[in-house]
This record gives structure tokens, sequence and C-alpha cells, in this order.
């Protein structure tokens, strides 16, 4: 299965971190997968402007599953949806 990073669309595999622009990142820590479901634990920095400061966390978030992507049709393929 490929774990795909929806906001840069870069391809993650476990301990892979994708910086972006505004300061925030995401690690992808584990990946627990079946054929039409998948979760992943990860670790995130974002701002939170409620409390006007950077959060950093680690969750488990469920992935997007998809095999009918036009871009990767037919292939197993997860998004993690930051």
């Amino acid at each position: 299965m490929k774990i795909i990073d929806a906001r840069s669309g870069e391809e993650l595999k476990p301990g892979t971190i994708v910086h972006y622009l505004d300061g925030g990142f995401v690690e992808l820590v584990s990946v627990e997968s079946g054929l039409l479901s998948a979760s992943a634990m990860i670790k995130r920095r974002y701002f939170n402007p409620m409390a006007d400061k950077w959060v950093e966390d680690t969750v488990r978030t469920p992935l997007h599953v998809r095999w009918t992507h036009p871009k990767f049709f037919l292939q197993h393929v997860a998004f993690i949806p930051t």
C-alpha cells in the first residue's frame, strides 16, 4: 500500500517527515492497513489560532483508501488527510 500526504502529494514511509511552508510538519509513525480501510499513527505540528501557539501531538487517524484514483488507478493507495 502506498501512503500519500494529501496536502503535499508526497509518498510517505514510516519515519518520513513532510515539512510545510507554514512551519508545520507531519511524520508517519506507523500504519495498520486492510483491504478497504487503514489507519495511521502520525506525529504532527500545527498552529492553533484559538490558543495562539504551535501544538505538537501524536494521533491515530483514519486514512482515505482508494483503488480508483486517476493517478494511481488499480493501485492500493491511502491518503493522509492533512
